[in-house]
């Protein structure tokens, strides 16, 4: 923005000049030489010179606007205003103050900051723009509303939030037009594949069982069809494609690969047969001759175990690929990320950081980079606590602040200090820390640190007064006071097979994700916490990142993103999605980050209440055991 506003400068300077010009040969010669000089200084020096002149006035005025022409800003603007009401240089400075102004309002984005530009241009350039951002904001990004969102994208399109608005209603119709709840099952295993009858009937099985946990009815086509009833197959289908066949030895590069047997197991779910999959993977299994015995599966056999453990089959009730926007790739790797509003911190693993806004899940915008001293610290995680932003890791913890030129660094608290960090929250006006060296508070500028417990923490929320945290074996809940004396109020033991670490929390919720999967429990009452629900990695995979919207649980793993029922007992949708490094929470969307690539997920049409579903033929059924 400084290249900008100096080329603003310029031209502000040039068009004045020429439109002064004319007046100036009439002017005394002391005077006529300052207004070609035309400098802050010369204004000075002539006013020292003659202080009751009849110029005096205007030499004043001329050094208020050369000064904020040299430091511009809406707050200079608006006191420039204030004490040169008949000025021309006021209708001068305008047209490009809007444009500064609407960006100082856009950084900021907040309905206030909005609400102050149009203040001070009623009628300017970005009016329009200004008046839409304001209204969505103010609407709290109208999160699951399919009217709303129309009438807003319909009413402000020059709103930097319209083409989202109308994306979320559009996937929102879809949703309640395309909506199914029963899903008909297709398996065809290849020719050649040993065993093929206990193959199918294997995979069928695994297949029912994950529908019927997840409340949805899927039914056998080809039994439909033998039995004369083809008028009562779905239309949305699950297709298992199984094939084994033999490798020979080859060599890849500087790779050897030995003879032996291939597996592939495609799986698609398909809202209508023959359309897009709304999901679809691939299952491998390799053995090696030795492990295989002739005319058997190789699904069978007892080296088949990695195999089975990692497949499974999506669920969904409507083509809900329509949710998931196109990814963004930005310019640099990020390990991790963290959002408020439409800003997200993204981080990468040597310290340096970007601001970005998403206000359109169609581009981003850089607002600002922390570029921090080059180093061999590696950094994993970020926070944004009000004004600051947290990094940290395995070096520590650093503090950032944002200023006129952009980020800089407040306190650095080195890995002596700190240990090694894995969470950070607020705690009224400190900070908390969870590291290897126990729960730390500290400033919020990074001064006067301090351990309240000893035993290290892996994961770390606060809920107003109630913190909780755990270690490797138990969670443990408490407030600040309780735990300067080194007491907890309750401590649930989850073991050390478990592995409890990271915690996400929203409201009166708290998710643990461990090595063996998801305990979700609720802190309403802290003397009597309650475990919602326990979800086993069997049942959804490694989860690696979670996430609370709308009071729902939504798990990111090795499966895509998956989203629990309102008890948080079993997971009802699935979308395509590949693992994540990082996830956030964004207003109604999800934002995921791999490598340099972000996605942006729209939950509107996911958490919206549904419209009563329809059969094949049209008539109306029950509504999706997944809905609100």
């Amino acid at each position: 923005m400084g290249g900008v506003m100096r080329l603003v400068q310029k031209f502000v300077l040039l068009t004045i000049g020429l439109a002064t010009g004319i007046a100036l040969g009439c002017a005394s010669d002391p005077w006529r030489s300052v207004r070609v000089e035309d400098t802050a200084a010369s204004y000075h020096r002539y006013l020292n010179q003659f202080p009751d002149s009849r110029h005096a006035a205007e030499a004043r005025e001329r050094i208020a606007f050369l000064e904020l022409l040299r430091d511009p800003s809406l707050e200079g603007y608006q006191r420039f205003q204030a004490d040169h009401p008949q000025s021309e240089l006021v209708d001068a400075l305008r047209p490009q103050m809007d444009a500064s102004a609407f960006e100082v309002a856009r950084f900021a984005g907040t309905p206030e900051a909005y609400a102050s530009y149009l203040e001070t241009f009623p009628n300017g350039e970005k009016g329009a723009r200004a008046r839409g951002n304001r209204a969505y904001l103010e609407a709290g990004g109208y999160t699951s509303r399919a009217r709303d969102l129309e009438e807003f994208a319909a009413a402000h399109p020059e709103s930097d939030y319209a083409e989202d608005a109308r994306l979320s209603s559009e996937a929102l119709h879809r949703r309640d037009e395309e909506s199914f709840s029963r899903v008909g099952l297709v398996i065809r295993i290849a020719p050649g594949t040993g065993e093929v009858q206990r193959v199918a009937d294997e995979l069928g099985r695994r297949a029912m069982l994950q529908y019927k946990r997840a409340g949805y009815r899927l039914v056998n086509v080809s039994e439909l069809e033998a039995s004369g009833r083809a008028n009562e197959i779905p239309r949305a289908r699950l297709v298992i494609e199984h094939r084994e066949k033999p490798i020979k030895s080859s060599v890849s590069g500087e790779d050897f690969i030995r003879p032996g047997m291939q597996a592939r197991t495609t799986v698609s779910l398909l809202a209508e047969a023959g359309g897009t999959p709304i999901w679809q993977r691939e299952f491998k299994l390799r053995l090696s001759p030795e492990d295989h015995r002739a005319g058997s599966s190789m699904l069978f056999s007892p080296r088949a175990e990695p195999y089975w453990r990692e497949f499974f089959v999506p669920v969904a009730s409507w083509p809900n690929q329509a949710s998931i926007r196109p990814p963004l790739t930005l310019s640099r790797e990020v390990v991790a990320l963290d959002s408020v509003g439409d800003r997200i911190v993204a981080l990468q693993a040597n310290g340096e950081f970007d601001l970005i806004e998403l206000a359109s899940t169609q581009d981003s915008i850089t607002f600002a980079h922390y570029d921090r001293p080059k180093d061999l610290t590696r950094w994993s995680g970020v926070r944004i606590l009000g004004s600051r932003v947290l990094i940290f890791g395995e070096d520590g913890l650093e503090i950032v602040g944002f200023g006129e030129q952009g980020p800089f660094r407040v306190a650095r608290l080195a890995r002596p200090v700190t240990g090694e960090v894995y969470a950070a929250e607020r705690s009224g006006d400190e900070l908390m820390l969870a590291s290897s060296r126990g729960l730390l508070l500290i400033d919020a500028d990074g001064g006067n640190p301090r351990r309240l417990l000893g035993r290290p923490a892996r994961g770390l929320a606060t809920l107003g007064d109630t913190v909780v945290f755990s270690d490797s074996e138990k969670v443990y809940i408490s407030t600040l006071a309780l735990i300067g004396r080194q007491k907890v109020i309750k401590q649930l033991k989850l073991g050390h097979e478990f592995g409890p670490g990271r915690l996400v929390a929203h409201g009166d919720k708290v998710i643990v994700l461990g090595r063996e999967g998801v305990v979700v429990l609720s802190v309403a009452d802290p003397s009597k916490p309650e475990v919602v629900s326990r979800l086993e990695s069997s049942r959804i995979g490694l989860v690696s990142d979670a996430a609370l919207i709308a009071g729902r649980v939504f798990l990111m793993g090795e499966r895509g993103l998956q989203l629990l029922d309102p008890r948080a007992a079993r997971v009802v949708e699935v979308l395509d999605i590949g693992p994540s490094t990082g996830m956030s929470e964004m207003g109604r969307f999800l934002v995921t980050i791999k490598g340099k690539e972000l996605q942006a997920v729209d939950t509107a049409p996911i958490l919206a209440k549904r419209l009563p579903i329809r059969s094949h033929s049209g008539a109306t059924g029950a509504a999706s055991p997944a809905a609100d």
